[in-house]
């Protein structure tokens, strides 16, 4: 495995548009310099020792469609610079400890699916998230949310995973929830939530895995 940091001088390869560092060793944070990337499309550093906050210079990745830092020691909020990304697709933060609200990501218009699994996020889940029309996958599992399921995340048609689990949710499920037919999966566990179960989750006939 490789060890030591990403080196600043990464951001002289101005022809590159995808990086690959995953199941590495390595260290550090991420170099400001990353953001002279400009071509850059793919982005994956998972499961390295990599810590800090993200720098603000990630904003510069115009062209970035996939991130995934899964499984590092990123913390704190997120840049507000880096919600002003204009074509991210598929994003993966998962096993890492930032923090702060995520109402930022209702912006990514383009996205399919987010990953922010096991950090520290907290707040409400934003009921801006139903505007992201192309999203499959949403798992927030594992952080500190709180209130309530928005019951707006239902006008999600094409969403396949949703797992809200091991937060502090409250108040009942949302039986409009029931309207995601194309839902595989749907992970509530975890919660502190309350009530019946709704008489529509019976018509989520394409679900595979239902844990209440």
């Amino acid at each position: 495995a490789l060890t030591g940091s990403v080196p600043a001088s990464i951001g002289s390869l101005p022809e590159l548009e995808g990086l690959e560092l995953s199941n590495n060793a390595m260290t550090g944070s991420l170099p400001a310099s990353i953001g002279l990337l400009s071509r850059l499309t793919y982005l994956a550093m998972n499961d390295n020792g990599l810590r800090g906050p993200l720098p603000s210079t990630i904003a510069q990745l115009s062209n970035l469609s996939e991130l995934y830092l899964a499984g590092n020691q990123f913390s704190g909020p997120l840049p507000e610079e880096f919600f002003q990304l204009p074509r991210l697709e598929r994003v993966s933060f998962e096993r890492n400890g930032l923090t702060g609200g995520i109402s930022g990501f209702a912006r990514f218009t383009n996205l399919i699916e987010l990953n922010l699994n096991l950090n520290e996020f907290s707040g409400a889940i934003p009921r801006e998230l139903s505007q992201l029309t192309h999203l499959q996958s949403l798992t927030l599992s594992g952080n500190r949310f709180t209130g309530a399921i928005p019951a707006e995340l239902a006008t999600l048609a094409d969403l396949e995973t949703l797992d809200l689990s091991f937060n502090s949710l409250q108040g009942e499920i949302p039986p409009q929830l029931g309207a995601l037919l194309a839902l595989k999966n749907l992970t509530l566990s975890g919660d502190q939530l309350k009530g019946t179960i709704p008489e529509q989750l019976t018509n989520l006939r394409a679900l595979v895995f239902l844990g209440l």
